[in-house]
Parts: structure tokens; C-alpha cells; sequence
């Protein structure tokens, strides 16, 4: 749904009151060159607003209302190419921001090492109460997302994206972290007077009220953990993209690496039905990165 809003924003604000009151038939090439010059003068990236109307326009000739699209004969200006984002952290920053970490209050420290230590999405991580977590098997279980839309009328948790449900380890100094923040998030509840809910109802990292975290709240607690360690500015997806690279440099099994961050699987038999991200595949992966981060004295 939050992708319905941006999509619904882009009709709003440009394609709409260019084209909106324009009949089908009367749109010509002109009309769509016009339309992405004028993009392109006021937007970096562009061309995919244009790809809206395009279909749009797309859908107009196949259903029989117009002879052609006329975006088909337009002249796109070019987009600037995009360059390689790197939002990510190299080795030697990824070991000062977790050095600093300490300096934070303990649900924010918490909080940040299991992003940095699975990679996870912030939608993920917003939703996972205390049944998600199985301390015995030293587990971690991700099914459900966070996300936030004016159409979602107020259920905003769902599926995660991909719609993928996995089960990854978790190394044994977040699980520590994490239990010690259980016992102190309950000593918190107490004292505000907030009962303490069951496992599957409790989430792991709440705010004051005891209800899910502003979706701004870990690129606040990044940001200020960034500024602690004085190293370059990522986003909190910053943190997944550095997991991931961290993970390659590992050289950790490939097939584990998709299957810990929750990227979906190549649609084809073999794949769909004779790979499995086993126990062992994902010890092994974890058990990579944790090799390739005491080679840097990371722990």
C-alpha cells in the first residue's frame, strides 16, 4: 500500500494536471514530449513517471479507444545516469559504529545490533514481538512488516516484502543483548505502569505507550550512533546493503545469503524445488560473517 500512495502522488502531482482534462484521442506526441521535457527540468529521475502514462496510454490502445500510444514516437530526454549508491559501511567504520554503540541507551543499542547483524528491513523490525525470538535455538523469525499508508485504514502490518516468511541464527552476543533487554524492557513497563503482554503480543522494541515505534525512531538512533563515531552518513537500509556486502566479502553461499535477508527465489523448478536454505547453509552463512569480522577484531 505504501506503494499504491507513491504510485497515486505521481498522478496527482504530474501526470494528472498535465493530462487530466485532455481527451485520449487528442493527446499526440507533441503532447507527450511536451509533458516529459517539463519533467525533466524539475526531477532528477523522471522516466518512471513517464512509464506511468505510457501504460496509461498503453492501456488505451490495446482496449481499442485510441490507434497508437504516442509515447511510443516521443522523444525522452535522457535521465542523469545513475550512479552506484554507496550506502553502505566499509570494515573499519562498521567495527567504530559498533564501538559506540555502548554510549546509546540499551533498546537503541539492541535495536541497532540486529540490524547491522541481519540485515533486516526497518518494517521488519518495527513488528517483532518476544515469541519471534527463540533464545533456545538461538533464532529469529521474520514473517511480518511494518508499513505505513492512508489506504492501509490502519492495519499497517502485513506481509513482509516479497511476501517471504525465513528463519534465521542469530550470533550468540546479539541473543545476549537481547535477553538482557527483555528483563529490562519488563522493569520499564513496570514502571510506567504498562502491563507487560504475552510473548506474541509484545513488541520487542515500543515506545512509551508500549505500541509500535515511529518508523522514524532507528534512522533517528542510527543518525546519532553515526555522529558518535564520527564515519559517513547510511540509512538505516544502509545497514541491510552492508550486511549483504559484508556477507559476499565473507564469501559466504550465495543461495544463504538470499535466504537470511529474505530476497526471493529465481522462478524456475530446480530452484523452487530442490534448493532449501537448510540449518547448516544457514549456520554456515552467519558462521562466515562472524569469521570475517574476527579477522577485524569485530565481535
Amino acid at each position: 500500500m505504501s506503494t499504491y500512495s507513491k504510485t497515486e502522488g505521481y498522478f496527482k502531482n504530474h501526470i494528472l494536471p498535465f493530462f487530466g482534462e485532455k481527451k485520449l484521442a487528442k493527446i499526440n506526441v507533441a503532447m507527450c514530449e511536451q509533458f516529459a521535457i517539463g519533467l525533466s527540468k524539475k526531477l532528477k529521475y523522471f522516466h518512471h513517471i513517464v512509464n506511468y502514462a505510457s501504460d496509461v496510454m498503453e492501456t488505451a490502445f490495446r482496449l481499442g479507444d485510441i490507434h497508437k500510444n504516442p509515447f511510443k514516437f516521443a522523444r525522452i530526454p535522457k535521465e542523469v545516469p545513475h550512479t552506484q549508491n554507496d550506502n553502505y559501511i566499509e570494515v573499519a567504520d562498521f567495527k567504530k559504529l559498533l564501538q559506540v554503540l555502548p554510549e546509546l541507551d540499551y533498546k537503541k543499542q539492541c535495536l541497532l545490533r540486529l540490524l547491522m547483524y541481519t540485515g533486516m528491513r526497518k518494517g521488519e523490525l518495527l513488528v517483532l514481538t518476544w515469541s519471534d525470538v527463540d533464545f533456545d535455538n538461538g533464532q529469529l523469525s521474520i514473517h511480518s512488516a511494518y508499513s505505513f499508508s492512508k489506504h492501509n485504514r490502519g492495519k499497517n502490518v502485513g506481509l513482509t516484502k516479497g511476501k517471504i516468511s525465513h528463519i534465521i541464527p542469530l550470533d550468540p552476543t546479539t541473543l545476549e543483548m537481547l535477553k538482557t533487554w527483555e528483563e529490562l524492557q519488563f522493569r520499564q513497563l513496570k514502571q510506567l505502569g504498562l502491563p507487560r503482554k504475552s510473548d506474541n503480543e509484545q513488541i520487542i522494541f515500543n515506545n512509551t505507550v508500549n505500541k509500535y515505534l515511529k518508523t522514524s525512531s532507528p534512522n533517528d538512533y542510527l543518525t546519532e550512533a553515526i555522529d558518535k563515531a564520527n564515519i559517513k552518513y547510511v540509512t538505516v537500509h544502509g545497514l541491510r546493503h552492508t550486511h549483504v556486502t559484508h556477507l559476499l566479502e565473507a564469501e559466504a553461499d550465495f543461495f544463504g545469503i538470499k535466504d537470511r535477508v529474505g530476497h526471493s527465489k529465481k522462478e524456475n523448478t530446480t530452484h523452487m524445488f530442490y534448493s532449501h536454505a537448510t540449518n547448516k547453509i544457514k549456520q554456515n552463512t552467519l558462521q562466515c560473517l562472524l569469521d570475517y569480522y574476527k579477522e577485524f577484531d569485530i565481535n
